[in-house]
């Protein structure tokens, strides 16, 4: 009886997913949907004719474009050849209509395609997170499975930018660690559920990997990424443990300036 459940509900979940692919796929999307298009150097872009990104498109082509070429640089990786499709919809509920995605952005490597809501709130679409994964997937791979496989994709996309919020990820961890407001980079590390979003997990990992980055360089993160995804591959590349990397983390964090009372 058991093996049948389970049958049933994998085959209930290879069928939500293939529906879900299905409908994230770009030709399906410009196929029942009204686009107007802008073919920029390394993207095409995709929005909503009369819309409110249509009104400031030439700085999301420009900020994207320079990003893109950025983000290949500090991976110290080739610029990949394909252009990233980028869907730019009205609302989250004109995203979730057509994607069933129900988030303010997210991407898909393999449509090599990102899908943004523009909130003016967020200004999600003058950020890079979602292109940073399409680029880190398609120059370096998905990373390898295991429990770090969501810290080092996350941490990648959040350093790419450098910046969590509008702060720079040192001082927004500062803050956030003053405010007794964020986790330690490796509470959720090798456990991370969604519901612990609150806890500002994505911003604790972006900068952690950029302490990392910062002093033992970006090839070992790959490394890391690549073939290292658990507690003892990352012993086997950094020569400390995760738990010690972490120690050295706070005690960086603790002893940086306050960025509040920091003279510029």
């Amino acid at each position: 009886m058991k093996n049948i459940i389970s049958i049933i509900i994998s085959l209930l979940f290879l069928q939500c997913t293939s529906s879900f692919m299905e409908r994230n796929d770009p030709k399906t999307i410009l196929q029942s949907n009204e686009w107007t298009v802008y073919n920029a150097i390394h993207f095409n872009l995709y929005y909503r004719p009369d819309s409110r990104a249509s009104k400031r498109i030439d700085s999301v082509v420009t900020i994207q474009e320079k990003g893109f070429i950025e983000i290949h640089k500090k991976l110290h990786q080739p610029i990949i050849s394909d252009k990233i499709n980028f869907f730019i919809f009205n609302s989250l509920e004109d995203k979730i209509n057509i994607t069933n995605h129900r988030s303010d952005a997210h991407a898909i490597s393999s449509y090599n395609s990102v899908y943004y809501v523009d909130n003016p709130e967020l200004s999600n679409v003058f950020g890079l997170h979602e292109v940073s994964h399409i680029i880190v997937h398609k120059t370096i791979g998905l990373g390898a499975a295991g429990p770090f496989k969501l810290f080092t994709n996350e941490g990648l996309a959040v350093w790419t930018e450098d910046k969590w919020g509008k702060l720079p990820l040192y001082d927004y961890y500062k803050k956030k660690f003053n405010e007794n407001d964020i986790c330690e980079p490796i509470e959720f590390i090798d456990k991370y559920d969604k519901t612990d979003s609150l806890k500002n997990v994505y911003g604790a990992w972006g900068a952690f990997t950029k302490y990392l980055i910062d002093n033992y360089g970006i090839d070992k993160f790959i490394i890391l990424h690549k073939t290292g995804n658990d507690k003892n591959g990352f012993k086997n590349i950094y020569g400390i443990s995760v738990e010690e990397a972490n120690e050295q983390f706070l005690v960086f964090i603790k002893n940086r300036i306050d960025p509040a009372t920091r003279m510029e």
